[in-house]
């Protein structure tokens, strides 16, 4: 009899292949690539710690040095982004 393989998302303690963030269960991609030197990003989520560890690991991962800032804009709780080196 043959087992059945059952699927599971990543679990968010991993980072995903496709670059995506999930601090509060929806995916936000980002443009790792064309994430240049000096260029900032605004994620908006609660789970703002979650956010930062997930950021750090993608950043590590393409040798990327980031500084991160929690913030209101436009109303939205979340963190800015800023690509350092």
């Amino acid at each position: 009899m043959r087992q059945q393989q059952s699927v599971t998302p990543y679990p968010s303690k991993y980072i995903r292949s496709d670059g995506a963030v999930n601090p509060d269960g929806l995916l936000i991609y980002i443009d790792w690539l064309n994430f240049r030197v000096g260029s900032s990003v605004f994620v908006p989520a609660l789970n703002m710690h979650k956010l930062i560890k997930q950021m750090n690991r993608y950043a590590e991962r393409y040798d990327m040095k980031l500084l991160s800032v929690e913030r209101i804009e436009a109303g939205k709780l979340g963190v800015r982004f800023w690509r350092m080196v």
